[in-house]
């Protein structure tokens, strides 16, 4: 957002009292989010916090508050190569959380050239660190799914817990957090704390984070 919004909160609230968004919506279609794009002129956490408040106090339909979502605005946004579409990298750079859809929409858009060179460098970065973490996350999963089939660890504890939680996730760390999530407590189980930590370590090594576990596997790719 380089210059102050041309339609204030409350008035992107008004105008979404419309007709014409009620229809928009009951057909269900991304294009409905067209509404909201000045939105995007606004920071995240000022439509965060004070939007809903906002649409509520203008009288926009239920049916579209209840189901009003940034993560879908911000996927419609990404698919425009005018200035909507960097201002919706704005978002996710401001702390916005990406997903799948997102990702694929910003490879879209950064191979297309869509964009100034400038957003297409911060949209490709935040989609690759995106893509290190989603990766590690699906790689603990896997080693969790075999704790819970080799020795009965079947808990709740999932890879984006672990990796959303710390930088890096040691040996140890893993350890504790699968006996803590089975209700065991891990000063006591030493021997189960040492095993989980060896499968750990065959796997990863001492250590791993989302760029430690990218470079491998990319190590692994090109021998």
């Amino acid at each position: 957002m380089t210059e102050p919004p041309f339609s204030s909160l409350q008035q992107i609230a008004v105008n979404a009292t419309d007709a014409r968004v009620i229809v928009d919506w009951r057909q269900n279609d991304s294009a409905r989010y067209i509404w909201f794009l000045p939105l995007l002129e606004h920071t995240l956490s000022d439509v965060a916090q004070e939007f809903p408040a906002a649409m509520e106090a203008s009288g926009v339909a239920e049916e579209v508050r209840a189901s009003f979502s940034i993560d879908e605005l911000i996927l419609f946004a990404l698919g425009w190569h005018t200035k909507w579409g960097a201002e919706a990298v704005a978002w996710l750079e401001q702390g916005a959380d990406l997903n799948e859809k997102m990702v694929a929409a910003i490879d879209h858009a950064v191979a297309k050239k869509y964009w100034t060179q400038k957003d297409r460098h911060i949209a490709f970065r935040l989609a690759q660190r995106w893509k290190r973490k989603d990766s590690l996350i699906k790689d603990f999963n896997v080693l969790l799914d075999q704790l819970c089939q080799d020795w009965g660890f079947c808990n709740a504890l999932t890879g984006d817990q672990l990796v959303t939680n710390a930088k890096e996730v040691s040996a140890d760390h893993f350890a504790e957090a699968v006996l803590t999530a089975e209700g065991m407590n891990p000063e006591y189980e030493l021997e189960w704390r040492r095993r989980i930590r060896t499968k750990f370590m065959d796997r990863y090594g001492a250590t791993t984070s989302p760029e430690i576990y990218s470079a491998q596997r990319n190590r692994t790719d090109h021998q």
